[in-house]
């Protein structure tokens, strides 16, 4: 959980839009949406319904269960 804390905090701190990319990207796009989610304020489900609707799928169970953890833990749900 610290890394994806250290992401959002840098992200909020960038000067402009950027690009994040992993070979896969399925840690990159977990990170994203983990950060959309806590910003928006939305619960884990909710994140997961929005990452499927823009075509990223959790592809296992660990990544579902992890993404939708940390959004619930952050915000409150």
């Amino acid at each position: 959980m610290d890394l994806v804390d250290d992401f959002r905090r840098n992200a909020t701190e960038l000067p402009a839009l950027a690009l994040v990319h992993r070979a896969s990207g399925k840690r990159s796009g977990g990170f994203v949406m983990m950060h959309i989610g806590c910003e928006k304020g939305m619960s884990g489900a909710e994140v997961i319904r929005k990452a499927e609707e823009m075509g990223f799928e959790c592809d296992t169970p660990e990544l579902e269960e992890f993404v939708r953890g940390y959004v619930d833990s952050h915000n409150g749900k």
